[in-house]
C-alpha cells in the first residue's frame, strides 16, 4: 500500500507544478493583454489629437486664405474660436469649419 501511495505522490506532484505552471502562464498572458491594450488606446488617442490638430491647422489656414487675414489676426481668430466653441458646446474644429463656410 506504501508502494501504491509513493507511486501516486510523484504523478501529483508532476500535476500540481504543471497546473502552476499554466497559472502562472494564464496570470502573465492577462496582464500582458491589459498592458496592450492600454498602449495601444494610448497610441489611438494620440493619432486622433494629431489628426484633429492637422484639420484644425488647415481650416484655420483655409479662413486665412479666404479672408486675407494676417498670421497675427489667426491666432486671435483661434484664441477667439476656441471660446465661442465651448460656450456653443461644440469643438473648435467645428466652429472653425463653419466659420470658413461664412467667410467663403
Amino acid at each position: 500500500m506504501t508502494a501504491t501511495i509513493a507511486n501516486t505522490t510523484a504523478p501529483v506532484k508532476t500535476l500540481s507544478k504543471a497546473l502552476t505552471n499554466l497559472s502562472t502562464t494564464l496570470i502573465n498572458t492577462i496582464k500582458w493583454q491589459a498592458a496592450s491594450s492600454l498602449v495601444h488606446g494610448m497610441m489611438s488617442e494620440f493619432n486622433h489629437a494629431i489628426s484633429y490638430a492637422k484639420e484644425l491647422n488647415s481650416t484655420l489656414n483655409d479662413i486665412r486664405i479666404v479672408t486675407g487675414a494676417s498670421t497675427n489676426e489667426m491666432v486671435e481668430f483661434a484664441n477667439k474660436a476656441n471660446s465661442a466653441a465651448k460656450s456653443l458646446s461644440t469643438t473648435t474644429g467645428e466652429f472653425a469649419k463653419a466659420s470658413l463656410i461664412y467667410y467663403q
